[in-house]
Protein backbone atom coordinates (compact mmCIF):
# COMPACT_ATOMS: atom_id res chain seq x y z
CA UNK A 1 0.00 0.00 0.00
CA UNK A 2 1.28 3.44 -0.90
CA UNK A 3 1.49 6.09 1.79
CA UNK A 4 -0.53 9.29 1.59
CA UNK A 5 2.65 11.22 0.78
CA UNK A 6 3.39 9.05 -2.25
CA UNK A 7 -0.22 9.23 -3.38
CA UNK A 8 -0.13 13.04 -3.24
CA UNK A 9 3.26 13.23 -5.03
CA UNK A 10 2.24 10.74 -7.72
CA UNK A 11 -1.01 12.64 -8.24
CA UNK A 12 0.84 15.95 -8.66
CA UNK A 13 3.34 14.35 -11.07
CA UNK A 14 0.62 12.66 -13.08
CA UNK A 15 -1.22 15.97 -13.45
CA UNK A 16 1.99 17.77 -14.46
CA UNK A 17 2.86 15.06 -17.01
CA UNK A 18 -0.66 15.22 -18.48
CA UNK A 19 -0.52 19.01 -18.71
CA UNK A 20 2.96 18.94 -20.29
CA UNK A 21 1.93 16.31 -22.83
CA UNK A 22 -1.24 18.18 -23.78
CA UNK A 23 0.47 21.58 -23.95
CA UNK A 24 3.50 20.31 -25.87
CA UNK A 25 1.32 18.33 -28.30
CA UNK A 26 -0.88 21.35 -28.89
CA UNK A 27 2.11 23.68 -29.28
CA UNK A 28 4.00 21.37 -31.69
CA UNK A 29 0.88 20.68 -33.76
CA UNK A 30 0.08 24.40 -33.91
CA UNK A 31 3.67 25.28 -34.86
CA UNK A 32 3.74 22.59 -37.55
CA UNK A 33 0.38 23.64 -39.03
CA UNK A 34 1.35 27.32 -39.02
CA UNK A 35 4.78 26.68 -40.57
CA UNK A 36 3.40 24.42 -43.32
CA UNK A 37 0.47 26.74 -44.03
CA UNK A 38 2.87 29.66 -44.25
CA UNK A 39 5.11 27.69 -46.66
CA UNK A 40 2.04 26.62 -48.64
CA UNK A 41 0.67 30.19 -48.87
CA UNK A 42 4.08 31.55 -49.86
CA UNK A 43 4.61 28.85 -52.52
CA UNK A 44 1.11 29.34 -53.88
CA UNK A 45 1.68 33.09 -54.15
CA UNK A 46 5.03 32.58 -55.93
CA UNK A 47 3.42 30.07 -58.31
CA UNK A 48 0.69 32.57 -59.21
CA UNK A 49 3.27 35.31 -59.75
CA UNK A 50 5.27 33.04 -62.08
CA UNK A 51 2.08 32.05 -63.87
CA UNK A 52 1.25 35.72 -64.47
CA UNK A 53 4.79 36.41 -65.76
CA UNK A 54 4.81 33.47 -68.15
CA UNK A 55 1.24 33.82 -69.42
CA UNK A 56 2.06 36.14 -72.41
CA UNK A 57 5.08 34.09 -73.50
CA UNK A 58 4.10 30.49 -72.93
CA UNK A 59 2.45 30.14 -76.34
CA UNK A 60 5.73 31.05 -78.05
CA UNK A 61 7.99 28.80 -76.02
CA UNK A 62 8.91 26.86 -79.12
CA UNK A 63 10.98 29.86 -80.24
CA UNK A 64 14.49 29.72 -78.86
CA UNK A 65 14.53 33.37 -77.68
CA UNK A 66 11.25 32.95 -75.77
CA UNK A 67 12.37 29.60 -74.36
CA UNK A 68 15.64 31.09 -73.11
CA UNK A 69 13.73 34.03 -71.57
CA UNK A 70 11.38 31.66 -69.71
CA UNK A 71 14.30 29.50 -68.60
CA UNK A 72 16.07 32.55 -67.13
CA UNK A 73 12.93 33.57 -65.22
CA UNK A 74 12.36 30.04 -63.89
CA UNK A 75 15.95 29.42 -62.81
CA UNK A 76 16.25 32.81 -61.09
CA UNK A 77 12.97 32.28 -59.25
CA UNK A 78 14.09 28.78 -58.29
CA UNK A 79 17.22 30.24 -56.71
CA UNK A 80 15.27 33.07 -55.02
CA UNK A 81 12.74 30.79 -53.34
CA UNK A 82 15.07 27.77 -53.01
CA UNK A 83 12.56 25.51 -54.75
CA UNK A 84 12.25 23.43 -57.86
CA UNK A 85 9.95 24.93 -60.49
CA UNK A 86 8.45 22.95 -63.36
CA UNK A 87 6.37 24.41 -66.17
CA UNK A 88 4.03 22.10 -68.12
CA UNK A 89 1.66 22.52 -71.02
CA UNK A 90 -2.04 21.72 -70.73
CA UNK A 91 -1.32 18.03 -71.37
CA UNK A 92 1.12 17.76 -68.48
CA UNK A 93 4.22 17.66 -70.66
CA UNK A 94 7.21 19.33 -69.03
CA UNK A 95 8.25 22.48 -70.88
CA UNK A 96 10.82 23.87 -68.41
CA UNK A 97 12.47 22.33 -65.32
CA UNK A 98 14.64 24.53 -63.11
CA UNK A 99 16.61 21.53 -61.80
CA UNK A 100 16.90 18.98 -64.62
CA UNK A 101 16.57 19.79 -68.26
CA UNK A 102 16.25 16.07 -68.93
CA UNK A 103 12.65 16.21 -67.72
CA UNK A 104 11.71 18.66 -70.41
CA UNK A 105 9.25 17.31 -72.98
CA UNK A 106 8.45 14.36 -70.63
CA UNK A 107 4.99 13.81 -69.21
CA UNK A 108 4.79 14.42 -65.47
CA UNK A 109 2.11 12.35 -63.77
CA UNK A 110 1.63 14.26 -60.54
CA UNK A 111 -1.85 14.59 -59.07
CA UNK A 112 -1.30 18.30 -58.36
CA UNK A 113 -0.38 18.89 -62.02
CA UNK A 114 -3.43 16.93 -63.17
CA UNK A 115 -5.67 19.18 -61.08
CA UNK A 116 -3.86 22.34 -62.15
CA UNK A 117 -4.37 21.64 -65.90
CA UNK A 118 -8.05 21.12 -65.06
CA UNK A 119 -8.12 24.67 -63.67
CA UNK A 120 -7.66 24.07 -59.92
CA UNK A 121 -4.87 25.11 -57.60
CA UNK A 122 -3.76 22.20 -55.41
CA UNK A 123 -1.34 21.23 -52.71
CA UNK A 124 0.24 17.98 -51.44
CA UNK A 125 2.78 16.85 -48.87
CA UNK A 126 4.95 13.74 -49.43
CA UNK A 127 7.86 11.79 -48.05
CA UNK A 128 10.53 10.83 -50.61
CA UNK A 129 13.34 8.43 -49.78
CA UNK A 130 15.98 10.60 -51.46
CA UNK A 131 14.76 14.03 -50.39
CA UNK A 132 12.73 13.51 -47.22
CA UNK A 133 9.55 15.54 -46.75
CA UNK A 134 8.54 17.75 -49.68
CA UNK A 135 5.63 19.96 -50.60
CA UNK A 136 4.08 20.20 -54.07
CA UNK A 137 2.08 23.27 -55.06
CA UNK A 138 0.54 23.55 -58.54
CA UNK A 139 -1.46 26.37 -60.16
CA UNK A 140 -2.93 26.68 -63.65
CA UNK A 141 -1.60 29.07 -66.33
CA UNK A 142 -4.54 30.81 -67.98
CA UNK A 143 -4.64 32.78 -71.21
CA UNK A 144 -7.86 34.44 -72.36
CA UNK A 145 -9.77 32.29 -69.89
CA UNK A 146 -8.34 28.99 -71.10
CA UNK A 147 -5.88 26.76 -69.21
CA UNK A 148 -2.73 26.52 -71.31
CA UNK A 149 -0.41 24.92 -68.74
CA UNK A 150 0.60 24.69 -65.11
CA UNK A 151 3.30 25.77 -62.66
CA UNK A 152 4.51 23.12 -60.19
CA UNK A 153 6.69 24.25 -57.30
CA UNK A 154 8.41 21.62 -55.18
CA UNK A 155 10.22 22.64 -51.99
CA UNK A 156 11.66 20.77 -49.03
CA UNK A 157 9.90 20.68 -45.65
CA UNK A 158 12.92 19.14 -43.90
CA UNK A 159 13.82 22.45 -42.24
CA UNK A 160 10.30 22.66 -40.76
CA UNK A 161 10.51 19.13 -39.33
CA UNK A 162 14.08 19.75 -38.12
CA UNK A 163 12.76 22.79 -36.24
CA UNK A 164 9.99 20.64 -34.77
CA UNK A 165 12.51 18.05 -33.57
CA UNK A 166 14.60 20.84 -32.04
CA UNK A 167 11.50 22.20 -30.27
CA UNK A 168 10.64 18.69 -29.02
CA UNK A 169 14.11 18.38 -27.53
CA UNK A 170 13.78 21.74 -25.77
CA UNK A 171 10.31 20.85 -24.51
CA UNK A 172 11.61 17.52 -23.23
CA UNK A 173 14.41 19.27 -21.36
CA UNK A 174 11.94 21.80 -19.95
CA UNK A 175 9.60 18.96 -18.99
CA UNK A 176 12.34 17.09 -17.13
CA UNK A 177 13.30 20.25 -15.27
CA UNK A 178 9.65 20.93 -14.46
CA UNK A 179 9.13 17.37 -13.24
CA UNK A 180 12.20 17.58 -11.03
CA UNK A 181 11.10 20.90 -9.50
CA UNK A 182 7.53 19.64 -9.16
CA UNK A 183 8.74 16.46 -7.45
CA UNK A 184 10.72 18.44 -4.89
CA UNK A 185 7.84 20.87 -4.26
CA UNK A 186 5.34 18.01 -4.17
CA UNK A 187 7.34 16.20 -1.49
CA UNK A 188 7.51 19.39 0.56
CA UNK A 189 3.77 20.09 0.30
CA UNK A 190 2.87 16.40 0.70
CA UNK A 191 4.92 16.38 3.89
CA UNK A 192 3.13 19.54 5.09
CA UNK A 193 -0.26 18.00 4.31
CA UNK A 194 0.47 14.50 5.58
CA UNK A 195 2.04 15.42 8.93
CA UNK A 196 -1.23 16.71 10.48
CA UNK A 197 -3.07 13.66 9.13
CA UNK A 198 -0.43 11.35 10.58
CA UNK A 199 -0.85 13.12 13.93
CA UNK A 200 -4.61 12.64 13.68
CA UNK A 201 -4.15 8.96 12.86
CA UNK A 202 -1.66 8.51 15.71
CA UNK A 203 -4.05 10.13 18.19
CA UNK A 204 -6.96 7.98 17.02
CA UNK A 205 -4.83 4.83 17.31
CA UNK A 206 -3.79 5.90 20.81
CA UNK A 207 -7.46 6.37 21.71
CA UNK A 208 -8.38 2.92 20.38
CA UNK A 209 -5.58 1.44 22.49
CA UNK A 210 -7.25 2.76 25.63
CA UNK A 211 -5.99 6.29 26.23
CA UNK A 212 -9.36 8.00 26.59
CA UNK A 213 -7.82 11.35 27.56
CA UNK A 214 -5.88 11.82 24.32
CA UNK A 215 -6.33 15.17 22.61
CA UNK A 216 -4.98 16.27 19.25
CA UNK A 217 -2.86 19.43 19.23
CA UNK A 218 -4.64 21.49 16.56
CA UNK A 219 -3.97 24.99 15.25
CA UNK A 220 -5.13 26.93 12.22
CA UNK A 221 -8.45 27.14 10.45
CA UNK A 222 -8.13 24.99 7.33
CA UNK A 223 -9.95 21.76 6.46
CA UNK A 224 -7.43 19.52 8.26
CA UNK A 225 -7.54 21.72 11.37
CA UNK A 226 -11.33 21.59 11.31
CA UNK A 227 -11.08 17.80 11.04
CA UNK A 228 -8.81 17.83 14.10
CA UNK A 229 -11.28 19.95 16.05
CA UNK A 230 -14.09 17.58 15.04
CA UNK A 231 -12.09 14.52 16.10
CA UNK A 232 -11.31 16.16 19.45
CA UNK A 233 -15.03 16.82 19.92
CA UNK A 234 -15.79 13.24 18.92
CA UNK A 235 -13.19 11.88 21.37
CA UNK A 236 -14.62 14.02 24.18
CA UNK A 237 -18.14 12.85 23.40
CA UNK A 238 -17.03 9.22 23.13
CA UNK A 239 -15.24 9.58 26.45
CA UNK A 240 -18.39 11.00 28.00
CA UNK A 241 -20.44 8.18 26.50
CA UNK A 242 -17.92 5.64 27.80
CA UNK A 243 -18.03 7.18 31.28
CA UNK A 244 -21.82 7.13 31.19
CA UNK A 245 -21.74 3.53 29.98
CA UNK A 246 -19.45 2.48 32.80
CA UNK A 247 -21.52 4.44 35.26
CA UNK A 248 -24.68 2.86 33.84
CA UNK A 249 -23.23 -0.64 34.11
CA UNK A 250 -22.08 0.13 37.65
CA UNK A 251 -25.52 1.49 38.58
CA UNK A 252 -27.34 -1.43 36.99
CA UNK A 253 -25.08 -3.86 38.81
CA UNK A 254 -25.65 -2.05 42.08
CA UNK A 255 -29.39 -1.71 41.59
CA UNK A 256 -29.79 -5.37 40.70
CA UNK A 257 -27.41 -6.55 43.38
CA UNK A 258 -29.17 -4.70 46.21
CA UNK A 259 -32.55 -6.53 46.04
CA UNK A 260 -30.81 -9.83 45.21
CA UNK A 261 -28.58 -9.44 48.28
CA UNK A 262 -31.58 -8.55 50.42
CA UNK A 263 -33.49 -11.60 49.19
CA UNK A 264 -30.45 -13.81 49.81
CA UNK A 265 -30.00 -12.50 53.37
CA UNK A 266 -33.69 -12.93 54.17
CA UNK A 267 -33.76 -16.43 52.64
CA UNK A 268 -30.61 -17.52 54.49
CA UNK A 269 -32.04 -16.15 57.75
CA UNK A 270 -35.16 -18.26 57.26
CA UNK A 271 -33.08 -21.32 56.35
CA UNK A 272 -31.01 -21.05 59.52
CA UNK A 273 -34.00 -20.40 61.78
CA UNK A 274 -34.40 -23.48 63.96
CA UNK A 275 -37.94 -22.88 65.08
CA UNK A 276 -40.91 -22.12 62.86
CA UNK A 277 -42.38 -18.73 63.65
CA UNK A 278 -45.32 -17.92 61.40
CA UNK A 279 -45.21 -14.20 62.16
CA UNK A 280 -41.47 -14.06 61.37
CA UNK A 281 -41.92 -16.13 58.22
CA UNK A 282 -44.77 -13.91 57.01
CA UNK A 283 -42.74 -10.78 57.71
CA UNK A 284 -39.64 -12.09 55.92
CA UNK A 285 -41.59 -13.46 52.97
CA UNK A 286 -43.33 -10.09 52.62
CA UNK A 287 -39.91 -8.40 52.51
CA UNK A 288 -38.72 -10.94 49.94
CA UNK A 289 -41.79 -10.30 47.81
CA UNK A 290 -41.22 -6.55 48.08
CA UNK A 291 -37.58 -6.89 46.99
CA UNK A 292 -38.58 -9.15 44.10
CA UNK A 293 -41.18 -6.57 43.03
CA UNK A 294 -38.49 -3.91 43.13
CA UNK A 295 -36.17 -6.12 41.08
CA UNK A 296 -38.95 -6.76 38.59
CA UNK A 297 -39.61 -3.00 38.25
CA UNK A 298 -35.94 -2.30 37.58
CA UNK A 299 -35.78 -5.01 34.90
CA UNK A 300 -39.03 -3.85 33.31
CA UNK A 301 -37.80 -0.24 33.18
CA UNK A 302 -34.44 -1.31 31.74
CA UNK A 303 -36.09 -3.43 29.07
CA UNK A 304 -38.47 -0.60 28.19
CA UNK A 305 -35.61 1.91 28.01
CA UNK A 306 -33.62 -0.40 25.74
CA UNK A 307 -36.68 -0.90 23.54
CA UNK A 308 -37.34 2.81 22.98
CA UNK A 309 -33.65 3.52 22.29
CA UNK A 310 -33.44 1.14 19.34
CA UNK A 311 -32.17 2.78 16.13
CA UNK A 312 -34.83 1.02 14.06
CA UNK A 313 -37.67 1.88 16.44
CA UNK A 314 -40.86 2.75 14.59
CA UNK A 315 -43.33 5.14 16.19
CA UNK A 316 -46.95 4.08 16.05
CA UNK A 317 -48.63 7.44 15.46
CA UNK A 318 -52.39 7.59 15.62
CA UNK A 319 -55.01 10.22 16.38
CA UNK A 320 -55.33 10.42 20.17
CA UNK A 321 -57.72 12.33 22.40
CA UNK A 322 -55.22 13.73 24.88
CA UNK A 323 -57.87 14.72 27.46
CA UNK A 324 -59.06 11.13 27.76
CA UNK A 325 -55.47 9.75 27.88
CA UNK A 326 -54.65 11.99 30.86
CA UNK A 327 -57.94 11.29 32.64
CA UNK A 328 -57.30 7.57 32.24
CA UNK A 329 -53.76 7.94 33.60
CA UNK A 330 -54.98 9.91 36.63
CA UNK A 331 -57.61 7.23 37.26
CA UNK A 332 -54.91 4.53 37.26
CA UNK A 333 -52.87 6.42 39.89
CA UNK A 334 -55.77 7.71 41.99
CA UNK A 335 -55.61 4.83 44.51
CA UNK A 336 -51.94 5.50 45.26
CA UNK A 337 -52.73 9.23 45.65
CA UNK A 338 -55.70 8.53 47.93
CA UNK A 339 -53.50 6.53 50.31
CA UNK A 340 -51.46 9.73 50.86
CA UNK A 341 -54.53 11.95 50.80
CA UNK A 342 -53.21 13.71 47.70
CA UNK A 343 -55.66 15.44 45.41
CA UNK A 344 -54.94 15.21 41.66
CA UNK A 345 -56.78 17.87 39.66
CA UNK A 346 -57.05 17.96 35.88
CA UNK A 347 -57.48 21.43 34.30
CA UNK A 348 -57.91 21.10 30.52
CA UNK A 349 -58.05 24.48 28.80
CA UNK A 350 -58.68 22.84 25.41
CA UNK A 351 -60.04 19.64 23.99
CA UNK A 352 -57.09 18.24 22.07
CA UNK A 353 -56.70 15.49 19.48
CA UNK A 354 -53.28 15.08 17.90
CA UNK A 355 -51.15 12.40 16.28
CA UNK A 356 -48.94 10.70 18.89
CA UNK A 357 -47.70 7.26 19.85
CA UNK A 358 -50.49 6.66 22.36
CA UNK A 359 -48.84 3.88 24.38
CA UNK A 360 -45.53 5.68 24.76
CA UNK A 361 -47.12 9.02 25.67
CA UNK A 362 -49.29 7.27 28.27
CA UNK A 363 -46.18 5.67 29.80
CA UNK A 364 -44.58 9.10 29.86
CA UNK A 365 -47.55 10.62 31.76
CA UNK A 366 -47.69 7.64 34.18
CA UNK A 367 -44.02 8.16 35.07
CA UNK A 368 -44.35 11.93 35.62
CA UNK A 369 -47.60 11.84 37.64
CA UNK A 370 -46.44 8.79 39.63
CA UNK A 371 -43.19 10.64 40.39
CA UNK A 372 -45.20 13.64 41.61
CA UNK A 373 -47.27 11.40 43.89
CA UNK A 374 -44.16 9.73 45.35
CA UNK A 375 -42.41 12.97 46.25
CA UNK A 376 -45.44 14.95 47.43
CA UNK A 377 -46.07 14.75 51.20
CA UNK A 378 -49.40 13.53 52.56
CA UNK A 379 -52.19 16.03 52.10
CA UNK A 380 -50.59 17.75 49.13
CA UNK A 381 -52.07 18.29 45.71
CA UNK A 382 -51.11 17.84 42.05
CA UNK A 383 -52.42 19.75 39.01
CA UNK A 384 -52.31 18.60 35.41
CA UNK A 385 -52.93 21.21 32.68
CA UNK A 386 -53.10 21.05 28.90
CA UNK A 387 -53.10 24.05 26.60
CA UNK A 388 -52.92 24.42 22.82
CA UNK A 389 -50.31 26.81 21.44
CA UNK A 390 -49.66 27.86 17.86
CA UNK A 391 -47.22 25.05 17.09
CA UNK A 392 -47.08 23.01 20.29
CA UNK A 393 -49.33 21.30 22.79
CA UNK A 394 -48.21 21.99 26.37
CA UNK A 395 -48.87 19.39 29.08
CA UNK A 396 -47.79 20.48 32.56
CA UNK A 397 -47.73 18.55 35.83
CA UNK A 398 -47.31 20.67 39.01
CA UNK A 399 -47.00 19.32 42.54
CA UNK A 400 -46.50 20.63 46.06
CA UNK A 401 -43.76 18.14 46.76
CA UNK A 402 -40.32 18.33 48.33
CA UNK A 403 -38.79 20.02 45.29
CA UNK A 404 -35.39 19.59 43.64
CA UNK A 405 -32.28 21.69 44.42
CA UNK A 406 -31.10 23.79 41.47
CA UNK A 407 -27.71 22.07 41.41
CA UNK A 408 -29.43 18.75 40.71
CA UNK A 409 -31.78 19.89 37.93
CA UNK A 410 -29.31 19.32 35.05
CA UNK A 411 -28.87 15.65 36.08
CA UNK A 412 -32.49 14.83 36.76
CA UNK A 413 -32.97 12.93 33.47
CA UNK A 414 -29.81 10.81 33.84
CA UNK A 415 -30.33 7.10 34.37
CA UNK A 416 -30.38 5.95 38.00
CA UNK A 417 -29.86 9.53 39.18
CA UNK A 418 -31.49 10.30 42.50
CA UNK A 419 -31.51 13.58 44.38
CA UNK A 420 -32.02 11.85 47.70
CA UNK A 421 -30.99 8.21 47.49
CA UNK A 422 -32.31 7.33 50.95
CA UNK A 423 -35.72 8.84 50.13
CA UNK A 424 -35.73 7.02 46.77
CA UNK A 425 -35.12 3.70 48.46
CA UNK A 426 -38.16 4.34 50.64
CA UNK A 427 -40.38 5.25 47.69
CA UNK A 428 -39.20 2.30 45.64
CA UNK A 429 -37.98 4.33 42.67
CA UNK A 430 -35.62 2.82 40.11
CA UNK A 431 -34.07 6.09 38.92
CA UNK A 432 -35.12 5.29 35.33
CA UNK A 433 -38.57 6.86 35.18
CA UNK A 434 -37.50 10.37 34.11
CA UNK A 435 -34.93 8.94 31.67
CA UNK A 436 -37.79 7.12 29.98
CA UNK A 437 -39.87 10.32 29.97
CA UNK A 438 -37.06 12.29 28.29
CA UNK A 439 -36.54 9.60 25.67
CA UNK A 440 -40.26 9.42 24.81
CA UNK A 441 -40.52 13.21 24.48
CA UNK A 442 -37.44 13.22 22.22
CA UNK A 443 -38.99 10.49 20.06
CA UNK A 444 -41.97 12.82 19.52
CA UNK A 445 -39.57 15.66 18.53
CA UNK A 446 -40.76 17.55 21.58
CA UNK A 447 -39.00 19.12 24.52
CA UNK A 448 -39.39 19.06 28.30
CA UNK A 449 -38.73 21.79 30.87
CA UNK A 450 -38.54 21.53 34.64
CA UNK A 451 -39.01 24.21 37.29
CA UNK A 452 -38.53 23.39 40.95
CA UNK A 453 -38.02 24.95 44.34
CA UNK A 454 -37.10 23.03 47.47
CA UNK A 455 -40.05 22.55 49.90
CA UNK A 456 -42.36 24.37 47.44
CA UNK A 457 -42.88 21.98 44.56
CA UNK A 458 -41.95 20.98 41.02
CA UNK A 459 -43.46 21.64 37.60
CA UNK A 460 -42.77 19.48 34.54
CA UNK A 461 -43.80 21.01 31.18
CA UNK A 462 -43.94 18.86 28.05
CA UNK A 463 -44.18 20.52 24.62
CA UNK A 464 -45.33 18.28 21.76
CA UNK A 465 -45.40 19.47 18.12
CA UNK A 466 -48.85 19.58 16.55
CA UNK A 467 -48.32 16.99 13.79
CA UNK A 468 -52.06 16.99 13.05
CA UNK A 469 -55.05 18.32 14.87
CA UNK A 470 -58.84 17.93 14.66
Amino acid sequence: MFSLRWKLVSTYLLLIVMVLVLVSTFFIRTYKDNAINERKTSSMAEANIISAQLRPNIMGISREYTRNYINRIIRQKSIDIDSRIIVTNKNGDVLVDSYDSMLEENLIEQVEVSRAVQGYSSYGEYYLDDYGRVMYVAVPIRYNGDVIGSILISNSLNSVYDDIQDIKGKIFGLAMTSLFVTTVISFIFADILSKPLLKLNSSIEEYTLGNKDVEIDVSGNDEISNLGYSINDMIRKLSQIDKRRRKFVSNVSHELKTPVTSVKILAETLIHTNEYNKELYDDFLGDINSELDRLSHIIDDLLYLVEIEKDDLEMSYKMTYINYLIENTIGMLSRIAEKKNIDIKFNPKDNVQIMVDQDKLKQCMINIINNAVKYTPDGGHIEVDIEMGKDFLEISVSDTGIGIPKKNLEFIFDRFYRVDKARSRETGGTGLGLSIVKQIVDLHNGKINIESEVDVGTKFSIFLPLRSTL
